[in-house]
């Protein structure tokens, strides 16, 4: 069997799409599954160095960039003009290899970036499954480019029933309200999932460092972990923060800051990391935090650093929405906080280091949580048997 996937991730970016799609490649390749990833938008690192290598193989699955990226060109016109050429090429792509898979697999697929996978599959008839972790009409839009893209994402929405035979979502809200578009039989879920082998067991060392790792836009609330450190390091001089992952909004953070007061020294910002940082930079960690907002958008997913954090064995804080109270048991596995409640926050920060045994025997617990229901031998043994169905 011959499995095409596309996204509009990368396969070296240390994000959540590129660890879902790496367990997924690795879980594959163990079931002996003939899985090739191909990007259709690579995003702007692409043209930084960090994914040069255009095409390869990474653990010992095929993976090729279908085109340059077209994040953030300067000039609009040229941004467009590369959109177009991006279609076309993917197009061309898709009618020369195509009849090479038995069946495709989208991730996270849009407009216009999925158009070419589209048109190829209603030329073709060939099996489609798709994937969706985030409900982006659920997303509150602040202007009309915001608008526009939600307005985009609504029409691909209505598109993806006719085009796809079955729909793969990350939490029991989504499924909720994509089965009056699918219904109940052609729609599963696939939570977090994780390549556990990544993660070694948990270190012993005391770092006196808490980490978060992951988007810093408004719906993961980071100003409320740097307040509640901010608070924390009142009373524990020692303590350092590690924020990891690309920031766009990095001016307004170093304000942030500086406002609060934090020792610039006990602040480590990452920037853009790659796939095979993460493991390392998260275990040198005593604690782990997310801590999203109560609002719809984050309602409906289930964050893949949940999954990350857990494997590490370290202790981690999450805000109670969505899925996540239903893996978390607080206080046994992790500890979970109103969402925006800073206080709580900074409490079990600093419970921390005053019992510091407790905290590990739950992150330890929590592990054992994670390869239970995250582990992707698990995970990949559903989409399996979803290839095996569509594509006879």
């Amino acid at each position: 069997m011959k499995v095409a996937f596309f996204s509009c991730s990368d396969f070296v970016e240390g994000n959540a799409a590129t660890s879902r799609l790496r367990a997924y490649a690795k879980g594959l390749k163990e079931l002996d599954v003939d899985a090739s990833f191909f990007t259709l938008a690579p995003t702007k690192f692409n043209e930084t160095g960090m994914n040069a290598q255009l095409k390869g193989i990474k653990d010992g699955t095929y993976y090729q960039y279908l085109c340059g990226s077209n994040v953030r060109s300067g000039n609009p016109v040229i941004r467009n003009l590369k959109k177009i050429s991006n279609l076309f090429r993917c197009f061309c792509f898709l009618l020369c290899k195509g009849k090479g898979f038995d069946l495709m697999y989208v991730y996270q697929p849009g407009l216009p970036e999925f158009l070419p996978v589209y048109l190829y599959q209603a030329l073709s008839g060939k099996p489609l499954i798709a994937e969706k972790t985030e409900y982006e009409p659920a997303f509150i839009p602040k202007n009309i480019k915001e608008r526009c893209s939600i307005f985009l994402h609504r029409i691909n929405l209505l598109l993806l029933p006719f085009f796809t035979r079955h729909l793969v979502v990350i939490s029991e809200r989504m499924k909720a309200v994509f089965v009056s578009g699918y219904g109940q039989d052609r729609v599963t879920i696939i939570p977090a999932i994780v390549d556990f082998s990544r993660f070694k067991d948990p270190p012993d060392t005391r770092t006196n460092r808490i980490g978060y790792l992951g988007s810093f836009a408004p719906k993961d609330n980071v100003i409320g972990i740097i307040e509640a450190f901010a608070k924390a390091s009142e009373t524990n001089k020692d303590l350092k923060l590690r924020l990891i992952g690309y920031n766009p909004y990095m001016k307004f953070y170093e304000t942030l800051l500086a406002q609060s007061g934090v020792n610039k020294e006990a602040v480590e910002k990452t920037g853009a990391v790659t796939y095979d940082d993460i493991p390392e930079l998260l275990a040198e960690c005593d604690l782990l935090i997310i801590n999203k907002t109560a609002e719809d958008y984050s309602e409906f997913g289930l964050p893949t650093k949940l999954a990350e954090y857990m494997a590490t064995g370290r202790p981690m804080i999450s805000a109670n929405v969505g899925d996540i109270p239903k893996f978390i048991k607080d206080g046994e596995t992790g500890f979970l906080v109103e969402a925006g409640n800073v206080e709580s926050l900074c409490t079990i920060i600093s419970e921390r280091y005053k019992d510091y045994e407790r905290f590990d025997a739950v992150g330890k617990k929590g592990r054992q949580v994670c390869e239970t229901f995250f582990g992707h031998k698990r995970q990949v043994l559903i989409l399996k048997s979803l290839f095996e169905k569509f594509s006879r």
